[in-house]
């Protein structure tokens, strides 16, 4: 993700954007939407000038990551960029996002044969 954001000079969300209080006014602030509003904000700010990606690390929830794998989060966050892109609201692309997120939470809960069984003799 490191490489993505320098390379195309698009960080997400849970890569910590700073900003300014002027800049973050000036760009409009977060947009009202239930996904994407940092992809938005982002591509807000490119139109402004070149963004500075600052060689430090900060620590985020990796909860989807490791949850969804890196290749299906990868996967499932292009999806959303794509669909974002072709005009897809962000009420719809939160919806696929909570689905997946309650498939993977299923995938992990323990089946009836793995919880142990208790009878009276």
């Amino acid at each position: 993700m490191d490489r993505r954001s320098r390379w195309l000079g698009l960080p997400y969300g849970d890569q910590a954007i700073f900003l300014g209080t002027e800049t973050f006014r000036a760009v409009g602030g977060y947009p009202e939407v239930d996904a994407m509003e940092d992809f938005a904000m982002i591509r807000r700010l490119r139109k402004m000038g070149r963004i500075a990606i600052v060689p430090e690390s900060v620590t985020t929830s990796a909860r989807r990551w490791l949850s969804g794998g890196v290749w299906r989060t990868t996967l499932m966050n292009q999806v959303c960029v794509w669909a974002w892109l072709a005009g897809v609201s962000g009420t719809r692309i939160a919806s696929w996002r909570r689905a997946a997120a309650r498939r993977r939470t299923k995938a992990l809960r323990p089946g009836p044969a793995a919880v142990p069984q208790y009878h009276r003799a």
